[in-house]
């Protein structure tokens, strides 16, 4: 095939379809459980050219790996989910997408995002009204507004990531039983982590340095901050209008 869409619609469930290096300028819709996987990274481009959603996992259980995605445009996304549950996006480089999001996850539980390098973009990762996803292993950086944001989804978990040079480092908005842990956030022009109108979150084991405000709580409850290393911001903790966090064992400097 000389297009991944034509190899992809001729495909079955639980059929992997691999991609030889080369640069692929198309919009690729998955809609039913395949394995997609490209040779590498490097050299296994999927270009959408401006235009829509780069990928867009349409089916429940696909898995996508080895590829570089780019040039998604407007109001689209370098790879979409909606409304679907129990895929993969691994060792992927995600770059130079224009629109909201390089991943967007709407309406979509337990997907995992890993090993990925999510770069250059507009907006780095979200997740609305998606729960029990996981992001891991990710170098999120140089994005133009969030590296990650959570939109009222809930028992999602961020661990093991290097968040830096974003505008806003990790943002939970109205969501709740969130786990951050592990994480180097620094250098993002604001927060490092915001909580904002969010509940029975964890945040632990991170080294939060050289952002604005290392975490902002606002308008938040019965959060725990422990285990952080949260040196060298403009301001170390800030909570407003909120009641009932816990912060303890945290190294903590301005």
């Amino acid at each position: 095939y000389t297009k991944i869409q034509d190899a992809i619609d001729n495909a079955s469930n639980g059929d992997t379809v691999f991609v030889f290096n080369g640069t692929y300028y198309e919009n690729v819709v998955i809609d039913h459980r395949i394995y997609l996987v490209g040779e590498d990274r490097n050299g296994t481009i999927i270009d959408g050219s401006g235009s829509g959603d780069v990928i867009d996992i349409a089916a429940d259980g696909v898995r996508i790996e080895n590829f570089g995605i780019r040039n998604g445009s407007g109001v689209y996304a370098g790879v979409k989910i909606s409304h679907r549950n129990d895929n993969s996006i691994y060792n992927c480089i995600i770059t130079n997408n224009n629109g909201y999001y390089s991943i967007h996850l709407d309406y979509s539980n337990n997907n995992s995002i890993y090993d990925c390098i999510i770069t250059n973009n507009n907006y780095g990762i979200r997740l609305d009204y998606s729960n029990n996803n996981s992001i891991y292993d990710c170098n999120i950086t140089n994005n133009n507004q969030y590296g990650i944001m959570v939109y009222s989804s809930n028992n999602n978990s961020i661990y093991d990531c290097n968040i830096t040079n974003n505008n806003y480092g990790i943002r939970l908005y109205s969501s709740s039983h969130n786990s951050i842990y592990n994480c180097i956030i620094t250098n993002n022009n604001y927060h490092g982590i915001e909580v904002y109108h969010s509940n029975n979150n964890s945040i632990y084991d991170c080294n939060i340095t050289n952002n604005n405000y290392g975490i902002k709580v606002y308008h938040s409850n019965n959060n725990s901050i422990y285990d952080c290393n949260i040196t060298n911001n403009n301001y170390g903790i800030r909570l407003d209008y909120s009641n009932n966090n816990s912060i303890y064992d945290c190294n903590i400097t301005n």
